[in-house]
């Protein structure tokens, strides 16, 4: 599980250290735990992934099926390729049943997020050192379009001038 600096910084808040500047052992069974629950995302996360997976249980039975997630994926802008859906689907539905319930939804948005934050990684250790604005214009367009995207070119040449 990938949990992401702000959220470690959130759910360590959240185990209520008595010290805030270190943490018993209790404590920090108390951190892995949650990171664990909420598959490394924060509480405010989970509630509004919560809120999509009912959002996109059309059906109402507690499940989304292959539909339904690809709708819910579509409406939170991740670009999949097929192959990449149907891997994390089948990895995530436990027992093969054609369905996801809410945390094999919670599991799969998780996989998603890392799949996407080891595409960046990649994408940047190709840019290096690399630092002037065309570059990263160039090599920023590269990193969402391996992500799936279509990106504006005007939004990363606005985004590359306030760099």
């Amino acid at each position: 599980i990938t949990a992401l600096d702000q959220v470690i910084r959130e759910i360590v808040t959240e185990a209520a250290p008595v010290d805030p500047e270190s943490i018993t052992l209790d404590e920090f069974r108390r951190v892995l735990e949650i990171i664990y629950a909420n598959e490394g995302f924060s509480k405010r996360e989970v509630i509004k992934l919560k809120k999509v997976f009912h959002k996109f249980d059309v059906s109402g039975d507690g499940a989304m099926d292959q539909g339904e997630l690809h709708k819910a994926l579509c409406w939170l802008g991740y670009a999949l390729s097929e192959e990449e859906f149907k891997s994390i689907f089948d990895s995530v539905d436990i027992g093969g049943k054609g369905e996801l319930e809410e945390h094999e939804f919670i599991v799969c948005m998780r996989k998603i997020k890392e799949q996407e934050i080891d595409c960046v990684k990649k994408a940047l250790a190709k840019v290096g050192g690399k630092r002037d604005k065309i570059d990263l214009q160039v090599h920023l367009d590269g990193v969402l379009r391996a992500l799936g995207y279509v990106p504006d070119s005007q939004a990363i040449q606005d985004a590359a001038e306030d760099a």
